[in-house]
């Protein structure tokens, strides 16, 4: 997957209109985003997340506190990106659950929502509908696509200053490589009854 472009309205720290144009880096194999603390730069990862998958990039964030808390009552928060995968584009809008002051003065409710546009330019409606359809186009769920696509800030921090022990405990939360561990552990159990059963015979054999 490619990123194309990624606009957001009244999300995170944004109260106004954000544009990022990715299309400026073309031929740029790698660039960085950077700012001070605070300055709102997970909340682009968390964007791009949100946008394909309804969730952060991080796991301390919710999808109902997207909106923006300084933006006014009558905005709608929304996140728009567009992006390329095997060589063809497609644009995703979401937005979160949030409230909204209506024409009548009413706070009122406004559920999560989702359109994909594909293509062939036909849409796709609805968070239970593009939900699945962006999990089979992408091929990986978004727990995947946190662990091989964005190393959460924390974590990154935590790997830098970690010993061995447990930077190994991190690589293993962030590729999940649990079901490896369960598996070593248990071949080694079952080494040592098997190195156990040797021994038996071996004095046995001795004895006779």
């Amino acid at each position: 997957m490619k990123p194309l472009k990624l606009i957001m309205e009244a999300f995170g720290p944004y109260v106004t209109r954000q544009e990022i144009d990715f299309t400026r880096f073309d031929g740029q194999n790698l660039f960085v985003i950077t700012g001070p603390t605070g300055a709102g730069k997970t909340t682009i990862f968390d964007a791009i997340s949100f946008a394909l998958f309804g969730d952060s990039s991080g796991d301390n964030r919710e999808s109902e506190n997207f909106k923006s808390d300084y933006a006014p009552d009558d905005a709608v928060s929304r996140v728009e990106f567009s992006f390329l995968l095997k060589g063809k584009e497609y644009r995703i809008v979401r937005y979160p659950k949030q409230t909204r002051l209506s024409s009548r003065g009413n706070l009122r409710v406004l559920n999560s929502d989702a359109e994909l546009t594909l293509p062939d330019k036909s849409a796709v409606t609805g968070v239970r509908n593009v939900d699945p359809l962006i999990v089979e186009l992408l091929g990986i769920s978004k727990d995947r696509f946190k662990q091989i696509a964005m190393l959460p800030q924390g974590e990154y921090k935590k790997l830098l200053y970690a010993n061995s022990k447990e930077k190994q405990e991190i690589f293993r939360k962030v590729f999940s490589t649990q079901d490896y561990l369960h598996v070593t552990e248990a071949l080694q159990a079952r080494t040592k009854k098997m190195e156990e059963e040797l021994a038996e015979q071996q004095k046995n054999i001795q004895l006779h």
